[in-house]
């Protein structure tokens, strides 16, 4: 019996291993686009049960824009939202504002010719495109302890942050379907994984990322659309784009 029970024991941690090396490994990539999964920089024992995935894009490949649709082949939730789906901060759609309730501090991601920057000021020049978020998560390397010491921040929860490697490739880190991670945990894991300066946006029900070429289906959404429609969860009103130029 204690032999059976012993390989008991080891067939189930084989199985959990091989599953942990399954969901750590998964890679997908194209010419221009690369998807891997990722541990969180954490201290805590069940780190190793939770993942993030991480989009590199090659910026020089992708023209982006703001958008009122999460329309393919790559798109994220931009800004943060209030209970009725309106985004809080300035947006501005092709050189119009679509709302210019600018909030106090945060920073602004911009697109001027269909190339993106992150600016923690107001943007001198108008942008063709323009949503403020209120949290800057790193800058020039460093992460902005501040943002992360509210009780809200501090909570696990599904979130994002998106930004610039020192190359000036564009990254997005965000929950996967485990991927619960307090703001330190999410900005340590994207200050690990390269990025130089980043911005968070609006996460927990607000998250939709997709990523969809030739190679590679990749979407996840806090809640699929018809339990957001059934409950009646708001859905994001603004979102990032890219497509091949």
């Amino acid at each position: 019996m204690k032999r059976l029970g012993c390989l008991f024991i080891l067939i189930v941690l084989g199985l959990s291993l091989g599953f942990l090396k399954l969901i750590t490994d998964y890679e997908a990539q194209d010419q221009d686009v690369c998807i891997v999964n990722v541990a969180p920089v954490s201290h805590s024992w069940h780190k190793y049960l939770r993942r993030m995935v991480l989009i590199k894009i090659s910026q020089s490949a992708f023209e982006f824009k703001l958008d009122t649709l999460p329309r393919n082949p790559i798109y994220i939730n931009s800004s943060f939202f209030d209970s009725t789906g309106k985004p809080i901060g300035r947006v501005v759609l092709d050189y119009r504002s679509l709302h210019s309730n600018k909030v106090k501090g945060g920073g602004f991601f911009c697109i001027y010719q269909g190339k993106p920057e992150i600016q923690t000021s107001i943007p001198l020049k108008q942008p063709q495109y323009l949503c403020q978020t209120r949290f800057v998560g790193i800058r020039d390397g460093k992460i902005q302890d501040n943002i992360c010491i509210t009780p809200k921040n501090k909570a696990l929860n599904y979130r994002s942050v998106l930004g610039f490697n020192q190359k000036g490739d564009f990254y997005i880190l965000h929950s996967g379907r485990w991927g619960f991670v307090s703001m330190r945990e999410l900005l340590e894991t994207a200050k690990a994984e390269g990025f130089v300066n980043a911005l968070v946006f609006d996460s927990g029900s607000s998250l939709e990322v997709g990523c969809k070429t030739e190679q590679i289906d990749h979407e996840f959404k806090a809640y699929p659309d018809w339990i957001k429609e059934y409950f009646n969860i708001r859905k994001p009103s603004v979102y990032i784009t890219a497509h091949k130029r």
